[in-house]
């Protein structure tokens, strides 16, 4: 926690102080009758199993179908119940389950976080639905069920983008964007799960058994999804650094060349959006190298009309290989032909990023073509 910014402390320490609150108030109207323990019980430990199988994406941000755990609990235990087992469910996943321990002031943001989440979200439950105990008896119900799942899916991105803002040093609307259009497709799924679950427990609990299943191969689903994406772009990345590797004066040069991109394109003022997609394509703007031949890469000499032919493909190749990956659709399908070369390559005039020429532009002569 130490090299975060002293803003992301102070917000990471304002969360943590309203979690505990809400924590001790809900601690003093907690009451759990004996028929509600099975309940509390499989909520809990539906919690911690999905909770150790959390889904990690970029910018440190996780996602899990905890949630629809958190919103039955809401509506079938109240807010007070959920606030416990949401506790409850962190500390057991971290100090029991797991063979690598998270840092204790990750663990205990998201403990916070999420209670203060289920605090508003189950007082918002209370004050719209009846006062029928039995859920979705009545348009209240339905009304208060719809509300607390907008209000869980809205605190939860925004909280949670705050804090990867301050320590990423991010624009928090760009942040909020990118977590929203991350977590949503997952949201609209956990929403229905939560009152499924609801629903099925009030009328047939052993039905659990069987509702637990489909859920389990939607988070699998979402987690291999992810897992692909975060694979295929680390081992696009790990193929740009074998390309620079080829020869000693390119070593380092991709990744240089991306760090000096994305500070030039922050310095100039671009959006947060196009100075990610800047900063990918710098990192990977040689890797269409691969299919180039090593007596050109490494020709001490200036290269002939047709070896330079050759060497221009090599933007070519690469948006080839990224066709289905981080660079796509608009990013080169709107380039006219012939820009795709420039546009990927334009990067490359950060000579600031390199430490020296290359082998193939030693001895070039002054009047070479660009």
């Amino acid at each position: 926690m130490e090299e975060l910014p002293v803003r992301a402390k102070q917000y990471i320490a304002a969360v943590l102080v309203s979690g505990v609150i809400a924590a001790v108030i809900a601690g003093r109207s907690l009451s759990l009758v004996w028929e509600q323990l099975p309940l509390a019980l499989v909520l809990l430990a539906l919690m911690v199993a999905f909770e150790f199988f959390m889904i990690e994406l970029p910018k440190g941000v996780n996602v899990s179908l905890t949630a629809a755990f958190r919103l039955a609990a809401i509506f079938l235990l109240g807010p007070s119940q959920a606030i416990f087992l949401t506790w409850a469910a962190f500390p057991i996943v971290n100090g029991v389950f797991r063979k690598v321990r998270r840092p204790w002031h990750r663990v205990a943001f998201n403990a916070s976080m999420h209670s203060l989440i289920t605090a508003i979200c189950g007082l918002a439950y209370l004050g719209l639905s009846d006062s029928d105990p039995q859920v979705g008896n009545s348009v209240y119900d339905v009304v208060a069920i719809g509300a607390s799942g907008v209000l869980y899916l809205g605190l939860n991105s925004a909280l949670v983008s705050v804090v990867v803002a301050l320590a990423e040093k991010l624009p928090l609307r760009y942040m909020w964007v990118r977590n929203l259009h991350t977590v949503l497709p997952q949201f609209v799924m956990i929403m229905p799960m939560g009152i499924v679950f609801t629903l099925l427990w009030q009328s047939y609990p052993w039905g659990i058994a069987l509702f637990v299943l489909p859920m389990a191969v939607v988070h699998y689903s979402f987690k291999a999804r992810t897992d692909l994406e975060r694979n295929t772009e680390q081992a696009l990345v790990a193929m740009a650094d074998i390309l620079d590797k080829r020869d000693e004066l390119t070593s380092r040069h991709s990744e240089r060349v991306a760090e000096y991109s994305s500070k030039i394109a922050r310095h100039l003022g671009l959006p947060e959006e196009q100075v990610e997609v800047i900063t990918v394509a710098a990192r990977l703007h040689d890797l269409g190298k691969i299919g180039i031949n090593d007596a050109i890469l490494k020709k001490p000499g200036p290269l002939s009309p047709e070896e330079r032919l050759d060497m221009e493909k090599h933007s070519e190749i690469g948006a080839n290989i990224l066709a289905g990956g981080k660079l796509k659709d608009k990013d080169l399908e709107d380039l006219p032909e012939g820009l795709v070369a420039e546009w990927l390559d334009g990067i490359d005039s950060i000579k600031a990023a390199m430490v020296g020429d290359t082998s193939y532009k030693d001895d070039e002569p002054d009047d070479a073509d660009p």
